[in-house]
């Protein structure tokens, strides 16, 4: 039997710390179906129990147990990105006592790590790529444990198992809760609970939406604690399906890579007791087990694995000598780093969306806009008309020019490998919204009858919506004035000739831009003119 990791490392502290360390291939190896490549060295040190995961096409490993550290737990973070095969240190995880044993999942781009704080909390921390900063989120409610697992479905994370904290004279209580996240709300709810046995040191991943969870340990199922069945969480029902070909396992490492997932390496104990480096792929559709080449570097367990497009990388992790190879000089803790080509075409993207779109509008010369949200890290491919328009990152808030008739758009998004989504198209029709102008005032004009003339003292006041042309202004149905202003006040000018008697119409038009969109119907208004009041007379 083995014994929890926590005891264990209690009853090595002499172990020595002996690491592999082979040059990794360059960046640009040919992926071969079903084949292993080493590739670079975590550069922070050996290390077992760490949390890993990816977004953003590159992944990321945080913490873990080391044979030489003092306390013996890290909390550095490192990100690796595939392209370049290459190792970067970014911001450690803000916690005393360093992570290791918790888990790890990113969403919507942003990673999250969950860990006991070595008392009764379980603590939340989320981390923002971008600015490389860590952000403590609500604390998770369930009990305090250590050892769980996690997986990502419906955009929500969902959290379990695992053995309670702290220790009890038993070593602890192998649970069955899940808890559901919801990163916009930073909020957990209860999930349905396992109904399998409870354990620690399982496995879980996700295909389609789809949670996948089994293996592990019981220490209460004594001989047979070790186990080796797999269930499914799908719309809020748990399915037990097909047990794992490679025999009760845990610590294994599992990820997903299009419409399989994979398990491999750990602790078995079937007839004997060792470490492992089989590697198995699944079919959720068929529930069926494949046995894959077995894992690259030296068997081992309590490693970390991720899956970015569609290769999956497996690292780091212990090996135990007097177990399985005597070969090997002493027990190792491992710092390497393999990929797994899986042979699946390229896995593309799910297509960006459309948050918000408006049309041209023809009668004021505005431009016509949308707002499209790719995933982040992708490349946004924008066609109007069948035209190029924008090919960048995430989001696009883009604008069209007022032109007529209607304008087709296109959209899609490339992952950094290439793999391009569905095209998207949507259509805008100019808008042709006749201006409206409104006679807030009339005109007043005074005649002087003794001396024929006719003088204005008060100018008419016009408001217009959708206005941007020329404003029309005729008197009794001829044209008098036209000015290019759209401001809120028509012109009148004196008028010559006989003098004005009786009512009379005064009317305003705005004419449409560019003869693209129709004039509006004349604003009218009647008005009297007045006998002047002349003094001094």
């Amino acid at each position: 039997m083995r014994l929890p990791l926590p005891l264990m490392r209690f009853l090595l502290p002499f172990c020595m710390l002996a690491v592999i360390c082979q040059a990794g291939p360059s960046a640009a190896d040919e992926c071969i179906a079903n084949t292993w490549q080493q590739k670079a060295d975590l550069p922070g040190g050996a290390r077992d129990a760490a949390i890993a995961f990816s977004m953003n096409g590159k992944g990321y490993v945080a913490g873990g147990y080391s044979s030489t550290k003092t306390p013996g737990i890290f909390s550095d973070l490192w990100e690796y990105d595939p392209a370049t095969n290459a190792w970067t240190r970014k911001a450690d995880v803000p916690v005393k006592n360093g992570v290791a044993g918790g888990v790890g999942f990113s969403l919507n781009g942003y990673g999250y790590i969950v860990i006991a704080d070595q008392v009764s909390t379980m603590q939340v921390f989320m981390y923002d790529p971008f600015s490389n900063a860590w952000h403590q989120q609500k604390d998770f409610p369930g009990k305090a444990r250590d050892r769980a697992v996690a997986f990502v479905a419906n955009g929500k994370a969902f959290m379990g198992l695992g053995i309670s904290l702290p220790p009890t004279a038993s070593g602890g209580d192998y649970l069955t809760d899940f808890w559901a996240y919801n990163p916009a709300l930073d909020s957990w709810d209860p999930a349905p609970s396992f109904p399998g046995n409870g354990r620690s040191d399982g496995i879980a991943f996700s295909v389609n939406d789809v949670g996948f969870v089994g293996l592990g340990v019981n220490g209460n199922l004594l001989p047979n604690e070790v186990l080796q069945d797999i269930w499914s969480l799908e719309n809020g029902n748990w399915k037990q399906r097909g047990d794992f070909p490679g025999g009760p396992t845990q610590d294994a490492v599992a990820f997903s890579v299009g419409p399989s997932g994979y398990v491999g390496t750990g602790f078995i104990k079937d007839n004997v007791a060792a470490t492992t480096a089989a590697f198995w792929e699944y079919n959720p559709s068929a529930d069926f087990w494949t046995q894959k080449t077995d894992f690259g570097g030296k068997a081992r367990y309590a490693a970390v694995g991720f899956s970015i497009d569609t290769k999956g990388y497996v690292g780091t992790g212990l090996f135990i000598k007097d177990i399985s190879d005597p070969s090997l000089p002493q027990d190792v803790y491992f710092q390497d780093l393999w990929s797994f080509c899986t042979g699946l075409p390229c896995i593309p993207p799910s297509p960006p969306t459309l948050s918000a779109s408006y049309p041209p509008n023809l009668c004021t010369g505005s431009n016509g806009g949308f707002l499209i949200n790719g995933d982040i890290g992708n490349t946004l491919n924008i066609s109007v008309n069948g035209a190029p328009y924008y090919s960048g990152p995430s989001p696009f808030p883009g604008s069209l020019p007022a032109v007529p008739g209607t304008v087709n758009i296109s959209f899609s998004q490339t992952t950094p490998q290439k793999c391009q989504s569905s095209t998207q198209s949507f259509s805008l029709q100019p808008s042709t919204v006749t201006p409206t102008p409104v006679i807030k005032t009339a005109p007043k004009v005074c005649t002087d009858y003794d001396n024929s003339k006719q003088t204005e003292f008060a100018k008419s006041t016009v408001t217009c919506t959708n206005c941007t042309g020329t404003m029309r202004y005729s008197l009794d149905n001829k044209l008098v004035a036209v000015t290019a202003s759209t401001s809120a006040t028509g012109i009148m000018t004196a008028l010559s000739g006989p003098p004005l008697v009786g009512p009379h119409l005064w009317s305003v038009t705005q004419k449409g831009t560019n003869n693209l969109c129709t004039d509006s119907k004349p604003a009218k208004a009647s008005f009297d003119v007045l006998e002047c009041v002349i003094t001094g007379r």
